[in-house]
């Protein structure tokens, strides 16, 4: 059963998997996708903006396994997806296969979050968890949205910085930030 009074960020939050990812992010320098848009030294990873928009909006249930299991399958940070995100081969030498690795590890190998899209979701595993019908993120951000408020919420900026707390919202499927 669902309970909208509280969201997954409120209960449960993979802090670790996601420092890696915003690290993993930072790392990448001038490839970063908003350092078009000018350097700014206090822009947020756009992964740990779409981790808290995803936190604020999905719902918590009697199952937290499940839950993290959802909220990893739409942040692309499962094995399945890590998987697909992988775009080098780790080297003979080491003597390991890439599902052996740390998560640490694992990302040295893989694509950034960002880069590898919500294209890898099992669609069918978040809707029978969430109770919902969406093929897209922006489908999902308006039905969760909907079943929370009653209507599309907007995100705001309060510290108006970089950018990328409205491009990762919009890119997400909210279509009024303020």
């Amino acid at each position: 059963m669902l309970d909208y009074s509280k969201s997954y960020i409120e209960v449960q939050f993979p802090v670790s998997k996601l420092s890696k990812e915003s690290y993993k992010e930072r790392k990448a320098g001038s490839d970063q996708t908003l350092t078009c848009l000018g350097k700014w030294w206090g822009r947020k990873p756009l992964v740990l903006v779409r981790a808290t928009i995803f936190g604020c909006l999905l719902p918590i249930s009697d199952d937290p396994k499940k839950d993290r299991e959802i909220f990893q399958e739409l942040m692309g940070m499962n094995l399945h997806q890590l998987r697909n995100r992988k775009n080098k081969t780790v080297p003979s030498k080491l003597g390991i296969e890439f599902d052996d690795l740390s998560y640490d590890e694992k990302l040295t190998y893989c694509l950034r979050q960002e880069q590898a899209g919500d294209k890898l979701i099992d669609w069918d595993k978040v809707n029978a968890h969430l109770e919902t019908t969406a093929s897209s993120t922006s489908e999902l951000v308006a039905q969760l949205s909907q079943k929370r408020f009653g209507r599309l919420v907007s995100v705001g900026d309060a510290f108006s910085g970089g950018g990328s707390i409205p491009f990762e919202a919009a890119s997400t499927g909210f279509y009024k930030c303020v």
